[in-house]
């Protein structure tokens, strides 16, 4: 919106209403003058008409006038405020308005505000049962003989499959064709241990539970199935615990726990567009905290603190210079401040994360966009990064000194995706590279050289690299690429040691390495398949499986139990549960 000088405005005519009613604008005012009397008066923007709002700005002041931020994001959220209730309309308003400008979302009880955060718990199902090639239509109870509850289910592949929820196995019983003409069953009945009776239905690919006596919602909905659910059944497993049995049109029965303490709890941070965490570090106050940018492109850096949920600043670049697919590494200056190196577009941008201010001059020298940055600290305490380009160049940077560290290293016939640093078993730091040639590339950053022959991968672009140290001690490297497949690597010998397989098509296009609560080492992955897995790196199995139907396929890291995601509306902390 491109900005006029301003004539002497009319004096605006002071709008001021009672918290019950709703506030209408005035007839005639300067147009400037009750933009900007709108934008002071808190009240009237909460209670003002939107619609009439939208329509009078387009009329008289699209294209002459910057509007003031808090009117500005009235209008973003224009479509949002129609139908939310009082309490969230004022929070809908004001985090529409942190959007556009770095002005953040004022402080708003969380007890009657529901829409900037909020404790979203996503449940994972107890067992899946495969078989059935069509759409599963309809699931029933059958009591067994010998006491078991047992599960019949109805396929579109003209084929009735009895089951063991117990064991997840199918039984070989007699079954009586699919009942002719009968509708499945859209609603299922349960008593929780509290003594409310709940229901179950299905919500499109979720499962919804309400209390029958009130209507309203009972937790978050269940959320696993791949496509639409078809029917729900209810059942009494184990020492009495209700349990609950969805039938989908993706082929398969989930079994659900509807009160299991094993699901893991999230926080989550909620914004009206898509968000991309690019960075996890911790405070100088000891607080981790979590960067994201809005999607497609955003200049604002937003910086929220993970215990709770709320925003504590943003980091503003030039316009459209930061974007959603950045990247950004944390590290401490020589003065043990916290700093933050960010890619901008092909340059390399460090910000001092207390003041939320600059330091110094962009790093050039990068011919395209960077994808990855690297930090770490030598053997002699010195801080140093390392960028990746799509130029087919990794540069090496002294953070402090602003400069660039020795010549580039230079061998990739292509983009370079991304690197990872590894210790060696004598010791040393080496840097490994993977990009659109499908190698994996070692490098002693310190002498400025690659070590060895390229290991050959896949005939594909490798696009993740992550390193962790096995059992006895040794490096390993774990890759992915355009094939979603998860190889494990010896960078001492240049052997490829096998690839993980949960005995699924994984299509894994994330992996990387991070310690669980008990501080063992494990391996992420997610992608395709829409599943975020840990991974045992010393069995090569899943320890844990999340379907991730919410989630983006980025994951930012793992630290002591917990992992940060990106969500398709915001982010999200998983405290994954106790040994896993």
């Amino acid at each position: 919106m491109s900005i006029h000088p301003q004539s002497a405005a009319t004096p605006a005519t002071h709008i001021d209403v009672p918290l019950d009613e709703e506030a209408t604008l005035p007839a005639h005012s300067g147009v400037q003058a009750w933009l900007q009397e709108l934008a002071e008066n808190e009240l009237v923007l909460d209670r003002i008409n939107s619609r009439e709002l939208t329509q009078r700005i387009m009329q008289e002041a699209f294209g002459r006038y910057t509007l003031p931020p808090r009117v500005a994001g009235l209008l973003a959220a224009n479509h949002l405020l129609r139908d939310a209730s009082p309490q969230d309309r004022q929070g809908i308003r004001q985090l529409a308005t942190a959007w556009f400008t770095s002005i953040p979302p004022s402080a708003v009880d969380d007890s009657t505000w529901s829409v900037r955060q909020a404790v979203r718990r996503p449940q994972t199902p107890h067992l899946t049962l495969t078989g059935h090639t069509g759409d599963v239509t309809d699931i029933t109870r059958r009591n067994a003989l010998d006491g078991r509850t047992l599960l019949v289910t109805y396929s579109d592949d003209t084929t009735v499959r009895m089951w063991d929820p117990g064991t997840g196995e199918e039984v070989q019983e007699p079954l009586d064709p699919p009942p002719s003409g009968a509708s499945p069953k859209r609603e299922a009945t349960f008593t929780d241990s509290y003594g409310r009776s709940l229901a179950a239905s299905p919500d499109e690919n979720n499962i919804r539970i309400t209390d029958r006596a009130t209507g309203e919602d009972v937790g978050v909905p269940l959320r696993g199935h791949g496509f639409q659910v078809t029917a729900v059944a209810s059942f009494y497993g184990p020492a009495g615990r209700p349990l609950l049995a969805s039938a989908s049109r993706d082929h398969t029965i989930r079994i659900w726990d509807p009160a299991s303490k094993s699901r893991p709890a999230a926080r989550f941070v909620e914004q009206l567009d898509e968000m991309q965490v690019v960075t996890w570090f911790t405070a100088g106050d000891g607080s981790s905290r979590v960067g994201t940018i809005r999607h497609p492109y955003d200049d604002i850096l937003q910086i929220w603190e993970t215990g709770t949920g709320q925003w504590v600043g943003a980091l503003c670049a030039y316009p459209g210079q930061f974007w959603a697919e950045t990247c950004s590494a944390h590290f401490a200056d020589a003065r043990g401040a916290e700093m933050l190196a960010v890619a901008e577009q092909e340059n390399l941008r460090i910000w001092d994360l207390e003041s939320g201010q600059l330091v110094g001059a962009p790093l050039t020298g990068h011919a395209a966009r960077i994808n990855d940055i690297l930090s770490w600290t030598t053997p002699f305490g010195e801080t140093r990064l390392a960028t990746a380009s799509s130029d087919g160049s990794i540069r090496l940077w002294d953070p402090d000194a602003g400069t660039q560290v020795g010549r580039s290293l230079t061998g990739h016939a292509g983009p370079v995706r991304d690197m990872c640093i590894f210790t060696t078993r004598h010791g040393d730091a080496w840097l490994a590279s993977v990009g659109d040639e499908g190698a994996i590339r070692i490098w002693d950053p310190d002498a400025g050289r690659q070590i060895g022959r390229p290991l050959k991968g896949p005939a594909c672009p490798m696009t993740c690299v992550a390193s962790f140290s096995a059992a006895n001690g040794e490096p390993r490297l774990v890759t992915t690429g355009d094939d979603y497949i998860v190889r494990v690597w010896d960078p001492g010998t240049g052997q490829r040691l096998g690839r993980l397989s949960s005995g699924e098509e994984n299509l894994c296009d994330t992996v990387l390495a991070g310690t669980n609560r008990e501080g063992r080492t494990r391996l992420v992955t997610s992608g395709m398949d829409r599943f975020i897995r840990i991974w045992d790196i010393a069995t090569g199995k899943p320890t844990y499986a999340l379907h991730a139907l919410d989630y983006t396929e980025t994951i930012v890291s793992l630290r002591y139990g917990e992992l940060a995601v990106s969500l398709d509306d915001g982010w999200a902390l998983l405290q994954l549960p106790a040994g896993i």
